[in-house]
Formats: structure tokens, C-alpha cells, sequence
């Protein structure tokens, strides 16, 4: 299609033309930082997560910009459920035996496991910091379900200046200034929940729920944990998020042509015989007309190598001058400059994949400079390390809330396993990999 844009300037819309034009870099790579608002810290009753009280949000918003971490994240996630939880007896051996425990499938059933369980790995991997509401039966007797808490929602109230652990958890919607009192939550004691419940007794226990403290730290924290990855938020993040706004800037901000077409002033005239009759609307018509052909043939991949032909005249003055009726230039490419932002992009993508600690062959990202995105081999081998890897993390994500549950319930011997799939063999070996095992 040709347009006129100004008196006797036309543009085509066509192959031959493309926009992209980058203006000021510096404008579409914002520093992404959490700012501090004027809360005061005072008048709170829980102890603020981040300076503006927005952190968890913050991180969803981020990571969410991110495809790459997001899915990456995904990964690690699915790769640490793999097929669920399983309640098992440990033998002598070391091995693992399943158990077929009620009291234990009506827990699971309760607590709707494989959605909890979802939910808290997903809190775990993206905050290093999960929730666990622990709800009684109504005899007060047994911990008849437990349900996960949103992270981005909640928040640990304020440490008494007596006591050495946290007693109080808050919920709310509307964090960091809820219009509304948040819901309050008590506090098992972190280091002997069970025997703060047993003292309580039944009686005082009936229906009423509670939250487990999760008893490791990560360095230098008291309230918050904070995953070791998160030093990309504000460097490599950052720049990564960025990368695709400079690259839409790109697009939609430069115009790129790759041919200049210049036509003489005359040129009309010769052509059309009638030129001197037409309307000024018939003679737009008929240039629009006689531009897409134009447009048409420069653009046709069919065309490539063939050659254009046009003629060109004698000036009248000095019968010397030659004058082109028309006259083409190819035009620089501009896009040359996505070369610089693709290699960006690639860095930014290693390091993410570094920071989380997953291996890039396992989601088709190649180290720098290589060539291979990920064989069988290699990804099988990558799979097993992130396996071996998991052990720590899966404990880390069941031992504080379920150590609680069987204890009190008095599930004594009973361990919660995961199931997944052996992928440590060759295809020739285990062909169907269908065997699994229990971690």
C-alpha cells in the first residue's frame, strides 16, 4: 500500500520498507529498585518486609517480566515435586517402603496436598519464605489439615522484646496499609512447637489454627529470608527485563528504509500523455498506482538479482548532464545494531540461569560460546546433578511443618518421600523410563 505522507513524499508499506529507530537508550532501561514510602515503622504491629513494605510484590512483578526466569523457576519447581509426596517408613537399609496409613490419606485429602504442596514449593524456590497454617481437629486431639498462607500477603508481627522468636503472624490483602485490622494468627514457638501445643491441651485447641515458624535462616536475616538469587533483581534481572523495551523502542521509534527512490519532476509528464488533464487527485492516484509497482518489485523475493532498468535524459542547458528518471540508493541496514542487544540478552540469560542454579542445557539455553543447546547426554547428566542437588531443598520445604504434624498426630516413624522418575539411565537401558524411586 502507498501513502502520501507530505506534498510529494509517498512511503509504501511493503518489504521494502520497515520502521525501527532507537531514541535514548538510557530512557527505556529503567533501574527497576523498591523505594521506601513514608510508613512508619512505629505504629505497626508487624515488621515491614522491604523498605516499602512491597518486597514479595515486588519480586512476583519482576520475575514475572522475566520468561526466562519464570520458566526456569517453573523448572526447578516441577523438578522438585517430580510425582508427588509420598508417606513412607525408612528400613535399616536406608531404603523406603510406602505406608498405607488412614489417618494419613484423610490428612492428605484435607489439606488438598498436591495443591498445597504446589503452592509452598512455588513460595519456597521465588522468596525462600513459606507459610504453613496449622488447623486442629474439632476435639482438639490431631492437626486435621494445614493450609499455605500467600507470601506476598503475609508478614511476621514484631519480635517481643522478652522472648526470642516470633509470636505473632499477620494476613491481609492490602499490604502495606490495609484499610482493615489484618488477620491475626498465633505463633507456634519455632524451637518446641509440639510441646507448646501438648500444654495447651485439647480442650484449648479445638478448631483453632496456627502458624509454623520455619526454623532455618538464610545469612544475616531475622524476620525475612532472602533466596540467593536475588542479587540479580536490581543487576542482571534488570537488564534482561530491559531488553525488549529497548527492542520495541527499536521498532517502533526508527524508520528504516532500504531504498531511496528518487524520481525526476518531469517524469509524470512523459509518462502519462494525458498527465496535463488529470486532477490533482487523479495524478495522486495515478503516482500511487505506478509506486507500488515499484514497491512490488524491489520487495519480491522472486526478483532477487534481476536487474531494474530505467532511463535517463540529457539536460536541455548544457546537453552534457545526464538526468535520471530514476534514480535508486540502497540504504544502510540499520538493524545491524540488533546484533549488540542480542548478545546482551544471551548474557543476561546465563547469568539468570547461573544465579538460580540451573543448568542452561536442561531449558535449551548453550553456555557462552558454545554450540550445543543440550544433547541427550547432556541434559540427562544435568538432570541427575539437579536431582542430587534437590535432596537438601526437599527436606528444607517438608521437615518443619510435617515433623510437627506426625509428632503431635503420633505418627511415629512416618516420613513424607518423593516420587519421581529415574533418569539417570540411557534409553537403551530403560526404554519406557518408567522406573521411579523414592528421594
Amino acid at each position: 500500500m502507498v501513502s502520501m505522507i507530505d506534498g510529494g513524499i509517498f512511503v509504501t508499506s511493503g518489504k521494502s520498507v520497515a520502521v525501527f529507530q532507537l531514541n535514548g537508550m538510557g530512557n527505556v532501561m529503567p533501574k527497576m529498585t523498591t523505594q521506601p514510602d513514608d510508613t512508619n515503622r512505629g505504629s505497626k504491629d508487624w515488621e515491614l518486609w522491604g523498605d516499602n513494605d512491597q518486597y514479595p510484590a515486588d519480586v512476583v512483578t519482576k520475575v514475572d517480566k522475566n520468561p526466562v526466569l519464570s520458566r526456569s523457576l517453573l523448572f526447578r519447581k516441577e523438578a522438585h515435586i517430580a510425582h508427588g509426596l509420598v508417606p513412607v517408613k525408612k528400613n535399616t537399609d536406608g531404603t523406603m517402603q510406602p505406608v498405607d496409613n488412614k489417618e494419613i490419606t484423610t490428612f492428605f485429602a484435607n489439606s488438598r496436598m498436591p495443591l498445597f504442596y504446589n503452592g509452598l514449593v512455588d513460595d519456597y524456590y521465588l522468596h525462600k519464605n513459606y507459610f504453613v497454617e496449622v488447623i486442629m481437629s474439632k476435639d482438639g486431639k490431631k492437626i486435621a489439615s494445614v493450609n499455605r498462607r500467600d507470601p506476598v500477603h503475609s508478614r511476621w508481627g514484631r519480635m517481643p522484646e522478652n522472648k526470642d522468636h516470633v509470636t505473632d503472624f499477620y494476613f491481609s490483602y492490602n499490604f502495606p496499609n490495609p484499610q482493615k485490622k489484618p488477620l491475626r494468627i498465633e505463633v507456634l514457638n519455632e524451637f518446641q512447637p509440639v510441646k507448646q501445643l501438648k500444654e495447651r491441651g485439647h480442650a484449648a485447641l479445638k478448631g483453632k489454627s496456627f502458624i509454623i515458624r520455619v526454623p532455618f535462616k538464610t545469612r544475616g536475616q531475622v524476620y525475612y529470608n532472602k533466596p540467593e538469587w536475588h542479587g540479580l533483581l536490581d543487576g542482571w534481572l534488570s537488564i534482561s527485563n530491559s531488553i525488549p523495551v529497548a527492542v520495541k523502542s527499536l521498532m517502533e521509534n526508527q524508520m528504516l528504509i532500504k531504498w531511496h527512490v528518487e524520481i525526476e519532476a518531469g517524469y509524470w509528464e512523459r509518462k502519462f500523455s494525458d498527465w496535463a488533464t488529470l486532477t490533482k487527485t487523479e495524478q495522486e492516484e495515478r503516482i500511487k498506482g505506478h509506486l507500488q509497482i515499484m514497491d512490488d518489485f524491489l520487495s519480491d523475493t522472486e526478483n532477487a538479482g534481476k536487474a531494474f532498468i530505467s532511463y535517463f535524459r540529457v539536460d536541455g542547458l548544457d546537453q552534457k548532464t545526464q538526468v535520471p528518471d530514476i534514480k535508486l540508493t540502497a540504504l544502510d541496514n540499520k538493524l545491524q545494531d540488533l546484533k549488540y542487544i542480542t548478545e546482551f540478552q544471551r548474557a543476561a540469560n546465563s547469568e539468570v540461569l547461573f544465579g538460580i542454579g540451573l543448568d542452561g542445557t536442561l531449558v535449551g539455553q548453550n553456555s557462552p560460546g558454545g554450540s550445543e543447546s543440550g544433547s541427550g547426554s547432556n541434559k540427562r547428566e544435568a538432570m541427575w546433578v539437579n536431582q542430587q542437588v534437590s535432596n537438601l531443598h526437599r527436606t528444607l520445604t517438608t521437615s518443619p511443618w510435617w515433623d510437627v504434624v506426625a509428632e503431635f498426630n503420633g505418627w511415629y516413624g512416618e516420613h513424607l518421600a518423593h516420587r519421581e522418575i529415574d533418569t539417570s539411565q540411557t534409553i537403551d537401558k530403560n526404554p519406557d523410563k518408567t522406573t521411579d524411586k523414592l528421594t
